[in-house]
């Protein structure tokens, strides 16, 4: 099976197809509706990078800077 994004990666988790780590944005919903169950043990904060190719344009360097900032906005500081 390929699960070629996040939300794809999360679906399956809820599925049942294995154990899986996922930020609290997509687990907080599941976790309440009991689709799925906390391990035990203390989260584990991860550092995420944005990476994309080094190819310039007024649009991408916009997206990043859109993606980077609501990042920072969203997520807790690692």
């Amino acid at each position: 099976m390929t699960v070629p994004a996040s939300h794809d990666f999360a679906a399956a988790v809820r599925s049942g197809l294995g154990w899986g780590m996922l930020p609290p944005l997509q687990a907080d919903g599941p976790i309440a509706a009991g689709e799925i169950v906390v391990l035990e043990g203390d989260p584990i904060d991860v550092p995420l990078f944005w990476q994309q190719w080094d190819l310039r344009s007024p649009l991408l360097d916009r997206v990043a800077r859109v993606v980077v900032d609501e990042a920072r906005r969203a997520l807790s500081p690692a």
